[in-house]
């Protein structure tokens, strides 16, 4: 499940973002579209900040063109996969496999605040937020030419054999190491 707020609504008639509604019209060129986006991502945008959150790790991403959708924007469903290269780069640094099949993303809620454009310098910050008996939950910020892009919130469900099962105790000590923060349940 993926809860959306903001929305990016692309394929229909308008684009939310920080309260503005900008109307996209079928006679009207990508050109003119992209203008009246720009000016009112400037005007709606001041002030993200990482809020005081500490991320212990930081990836660069580089967009692909084959991530865009027709308005030439990172596809919303992208945003996630870029979320994803974080966490393995994560999960990597504190020593778990990630081929081993031992993880699961549960759960994805993607609070999208304004498109990343072709070209862009993204960078995703990465953090794991709480850790329960058998999953753990990050929470990742992803940038775009240094400006506040999504935040999204993933459940990580660990498994063995197949079945969902306790966080082993390395991987709970090995987070909680890595982290700069408090972690909830470690």
């Amino acid at each position: 499940m993926v809860s959306v707020n903001p929305i990016f609504s692309f394929c229909q008639v308008q684009f939310y973002i920080s309260d503005i509604y900008i109307f996209y019209f079928n006679n009207r060129s990508h050109k003119t579209i992209a203008v009246l986006l720009a000016g009112s991502l400037q005007a709606g945008t001041q002030g993200d900040t990482i809020r005081g959150m500490s991320y212990p790790l930081r990836v660069p991403i580089e967009v692909r063109f084959s991530d865009l959708d027709t308005l030439k924007h990172v596809n919303n469903a992208v945003y996630l996969t870029y979320d994803e290269v974080a966490r393995g780069h994560y999960l990597r640094r504190v020593g778990a496999a990630i081929d081993g099949g031992n993880f699961v993303m549960a759960r994805a809620e993607v609070d999208y605040i304004r498109p990343i454009l072709f070209g862009q310098q993204v960078e995703a910050a990465l953090r794991v937020e709480a850790v329960g008996n058998k999953s753990f939950r990050t929470h990742s910020e992803i940038w775009a030419d240094g400006a506040l892009a999504a935040r999204i919130k993933v459940v990580v469900v660990w498994l063995e054999e197949g079945r969902p099962a306790r966080v082993p105790d390395w991987l709970r000590q090995a987070i909680q190491a890595f982290e700069t923060e408090p972690v909830e349940g470690l």
